[in-house]
């Protein structure tokens, strides 16, 4: 019992330190959510040393009751400074803690609603990577960051893009833990890299795959278009 309030009492004090530090970004006091809060009590309680336990992905999906709610770990990561790892343990998606040291945090700037207007017009209500379409006031198409903050990406104008929903999640996901170039990546240059195909690759063989590319100085899907272009030829 003295341990578990032990445990209370320092993610209180952790707890008020991360709105301590995000309320430094804008020159004025910011809670967070109870989402947010719930997320990182979670986290903060699998396990008494750091880095904690891995906290399966299902498990904060039936906690928080989101679809989405890897946003807001990458909110809580990006925007807060949370030291948050994502991983697989035993086969599934998982997250951990991985020390109550807060990093890096970035001022996230959102477009006004004349801006994202503009842009929607710019890409003609369509998404950059799939083309779908929308209506002018349809829900389901969002703005994305083209290089993401935590990269180095600004929020000007010509570092937004038109993104459907379920691209923007592909995208937010595979961008985690990613430390490739991102201006040779098709998720932010799609206009020159073409149409995003999902290939589901075991993680041996993607670490593999990372580790050629970057030893030969190029990016993982241009070896993946290279192996399936000498296939068809091949084949052919």
């Amino acid at each position: 019992m003295v341990q578990q309030n032990n445990q209370n009492s320092d993610f209180e004090v952790y707890l008020s330190r991360v709105e301590q530090h995000i309320s430094t970004l804008s020159g004025k006091p910011k809670k967070l959510s109870q989402v947010k809060i719930l997320i990182l009590r979670t986290l903060w309680e699998e396990g008494s040393q750091f880095p904690k336990g891995w906290v399966l992905s299902n498990k904060l999906l039936q906690l928080t009751e989101q679809k989405y709610f890897d946003r807001r770990i990458r909110e809580l990561r990006n925007e807060a400074g949370c030291t948050i790892e994502t991983g697989i343990f035993n086969g599934r998606s998982a997250y951990r803690l991985l020390t109550d040291q807060l990093g890096q945090a970035f001022d996230r700037t959102y477009l006004t609603a004349a801006q994202k207007k503009k842009l929607f017009e710019k890409f003609n209500y369509q998404c950059a990577v799939c083309n779908r379409s929308f209506s002018p006031g349809e829900k389901g198409l969002e703005a994305d960051h083209k290089i993401p903050l935590i990269r180095g990406g600004s929020s000007n104008l010509d570092n937004w893009q038109a993104l459907c929903i379920d691209c923007n999640v592909s995208k937010r996901r595979s961008c985690q833990d990613c430390q490739e170039n991102c201006y040779q990546c098709a998720w932010t240059f799609p206009e020159n890299y073409g149409q995003i195909t999902p290939v589901s690759l075991p993680n041996q063989l993607l670490n593999s795959l990372r580790e050629i590319a970057q030893k030969k100085g190029v990016h993982s899907q241009d070896l993946i278009i290279e192996a399936v272009e000498k296939l068809i030829k091949e084949q052919s």
